[in-house]
């Protein structure tokens, strides 16, 4: 058996070192979740360092959020109390939101960043005021023409 070359002993080493690092999925990117909340709306900002797909979809009082790349979500932000969110919920490609009674959502994207905003509720409507009853004349007063 002829004696290796240095450079193929070199090459050999990479390989068998790199290429199970080389295999391995990227860690995916710690993505910082923001709240506040404002008159009329309370606002969730995932803090993307680059721009991201993403789908939102409302049923009833629960809020999908999905995003097209992976990211390590910090949810603590979401762990406190929300005026319109109920809870939070972790999924793999992103988060679901339980939302009180009548929230609806809207949502944007700022640069990198993706912005839901969680509406409050509309107020209850006031009673239409009941239409006036028609008076009764009265009989023996009054004067008649």
């Amino acid at each position: 058996m002829p004696p290796m070359r240095p450079a193929a002993l070199l090459c050999a080493a990479f390989l068998a070192f790199a290429a199970p690092a080389m295999a391995q999925p990227a860690e995916a990117p710690r993505i910082g979740i923001r709240t506040g909340v404002h008159p009329g709306f309370t606002r969730i900002v995932f803090d993307w360092p680059q721009p991201v797909r993403y789908s939102v979809v409302q049923q009833g009082e629960a809020v999908e959020i999905r995003f097209d790349s992976p990211a390590a979500l910090d949810g603590a932000p979401l762990s406190r109390p929300l005026r319109n969110l109920r809870t939070m919920e972790r999924l793999a490609d992103g988060v679901l939101l339980a939302l009180r009674p009548g929230v609806q959502v809207r949502h944007l994207t700022v640069g990198t960043r993706v912005a839901v905003d969680l509406l409050d509720p509309a107020p209850p409507r006031a009673a239409a005021p009941a239409a006036p009853r028609p008076r009764r004349g009265c009989r023996g007063r009054g004067r008649r023409a």
